[in-house]
């Protein structure tokens, strides 16, 4: 599993991706840019907490235009990124991974 997908769900808080997306490359995986670039394209006009509904629906407008191979690819991406159970260090020892996003 790629952590840079992971990240990206972190990233959806305006104020982590104000502090940390700078530090990620993502040039090595082009659905992987491609994602990120929609989310910094969100960030850039809302500057607040983007939902994974709103992330998925710029996803989705993103890659209107591909063909269907590479769709799938992008459909696998945002699965394994909102079915992940992702737990930060605040929760270790207590958190659930029931609840999904």
């Amino acid at each position: 599993m790629n952590p840079k997908l992971l990240i990206l769900r972190l990233l959806l808080d305006h104020t982590v991706w104000s502090e940390y997306r700078q530090f990620i490359k993502t040039e090595d995986d082009k659905y992987l840019d491609a994602l990120y670039s929609a989310l910094d394209d969100l960030h850039e006009s809302l500057h607040r907490v983007i939902t994974p509904d709103e992330f998925k629906a710029a996803v989705g407008l993103v890659i209107a235009n591909e063909r269907d191979k590479d769709k799938e690819v992008y459909e696998q991406y945002l699965t394994t990124l909102f079915n992940a159970c992702i737990v930060t260090g605040k929760q270790i020892g207590r958190a659930s991974c029931r609840e999904r996003v």
